[in-house]
């Protein structure tokens, strides 16, 4: 499920990076619907007759008075819900960062993008718009598609799972206490260190919401969906050809989902190179607290939701622990440690099984959840994606988008200190 909506989230904010859409091709793009009809930022540029030609893209930079007394504004609607200028200020942000840290950020500067300069001064690669109109246009997409789903949600009698609805409800506590814990003097402060001046943690609880709504949407349309094996086959020999290019085939082997509770030996010893080892009695603890907790959960239901349970408050590893220690899709070419991957790899294991796997970084626990052939797994996943990516294009047809560009002003945050 998680494998999926990351999927989901990834295509509905996908925006053209190589100028490989024209504009109009980009407006009937799924994944950027929504803006249609309405004045984008890039109507009024013009694209330069050499590439050394300055140009002179429309900004919407302001200063920090500016921004602030705009927080308010109403920049564009969906359904009749406003989304203020404030509130655009943070997905603007949340979605630089999220380029930033993800796939094209480590290359930005073959994509023309200079972190030192202004964004609304630099051309994106291959395109007649800044970097700054890019962005702006992926946060409008993204809130469009939040909004939109949202209103599906509650039209449909769609509520927040009960744990989603639980952490939106200790949110701003949790906010109060890093900001408290990051030595800023209040919530807002922390906030606008990100988003900039006029945005702040109500602004932030607004966005929550919304992916919220988002996820449980999707949610509850994939738990509804029925995928057959005659489903799945008709979909490998419709594309087959293309499946083939992405070498799976029949004969790609198998794919594992795989959960796990890491624990970490305690105490260890630093040398000068700041490497830290530990000793046989060390390690031998870490075992021990490894097996009395399998131990724990085999006395107990022994079920996959209790074991994920026990990754979520026992596990030190940060990239599966919020997840119930899941690892989705692993097969015999994935870089994981040799003993984890040895362990899901052998061919006697079967659907259920659990033990304790050492590596360098500790003991881990081990539950393998299911297994089954690559290609069917991906035919599967395919068949989900355009159902969902279906729903949301019917949502945001029925939900249009209204913008006034006039009225945005955004603060500036220097992504220097970011990057």
């Amino acid at each position: 499920m998680k494998k999926l909506i990351a999927i989901l989230l990834a295509l509905t904010l996908a925006v053209s990076l190589f100028g490989c859409k024209g504009q109009e091709e980009q407006k009937n793009d799924p994944a950027t619907s929504g803006t249609t009809g309405t004045t984008g930022p890039t109507s009024s540029t013009t694209k330069p007759s050499e590439p050394s030609e300055p140009v002179e893209f429309k900004s919407y930079s302001g200063t920090d008075e500016q921004a602030i007394a705009a927080r308010l504004e109403n920049v564009a609607t969906v359904g009749g819900v406003p989304l203020t200028n404030g509130q655009l200020q943070l997905y603007y942000w949340m979605g630089v960062y999220s380029f930033m840290s993800g796939e094209y950020g480590s290359y930005a500067s073959f994509l023309g993008l200079d972190y030192a300069q202004p964004l609304d001064k630099q051309a994106v690669s291959g395109s007649d718009e800044s970097w700054q109109e890019f962005f702006l246009d992926d946060a409008l997409a993204t809130w469009h598609t939040y909004q939109a789903l949202t209103l599906a949600a509650k039209e449909e009698g769609i509520k927040l799972p009960e744990s989603l609805q639980k952490d939106l409800d200790g949110l701003y506590e949790l906010l109060e206490k890093s900001a408290k814990e990051e030595k800023y003097e209040s919530v807002d402060a922390m906030i606008q260190a990100d988003a900039g001046a006029g945005c702040t943690g109500e602004d932030y609880l607004v966005y929550t919401e919304g992916y919220y709504y988002y996820m449980a949407y999707l949610m509850d349309k994939t738990e509804k969906l029925d995928v057959t094996q005659a489903d799945i086959d008709a979909y490998f020999t419709e594309h087959e050809k293309e499946l083939s290019e992405s070498k799976i085939t029949k004969e790609s082997g198998d794919v594992y989902d795989v959960r796990h509770i890491l624990i970490s030996p305690k105490g260890g010893t630093k040398d000068s190179s700041g490497n830290t080892t530990y000793s046989d009695a060390e390690w031998e603890a870490c075992r021990a607290e490894a097996q009395a907790l399998l131990d724990q959960w085999k006395a107990g239901e022994a079920t996959e939701e209790t074991f994920a349970k026990l990754a979520m408050e026992h596990s030190t590893d940060p990239g599966s622990k919020d997840e119930g220690g899941l690892y989705e899709d692993l097969n015999k070419d994935t870089n994981f440690v040799k003993p984890f991957k040895d362990w899901y790899l052998d061919e006697s294991r079967q659907v259920g099984d659990t033990g304790l796997v050492a590596s360098d970084y500790g003991y881990h626990i081990m539950y393998l959840s299911s297994v089954e052939p690559q290609w069917i797994a991906h035919c599967r996943d395919a068949i989900i994606g355009e159902s969902l990516s279906a729903a949301i294009t019917a949502a945001q047809e029925k939900y249009p988008m209204e913008v006034d560009y006039d009225k945005i002003v955004l603060a500036v945050v220097s992504l220097m200190e970011k990057s």
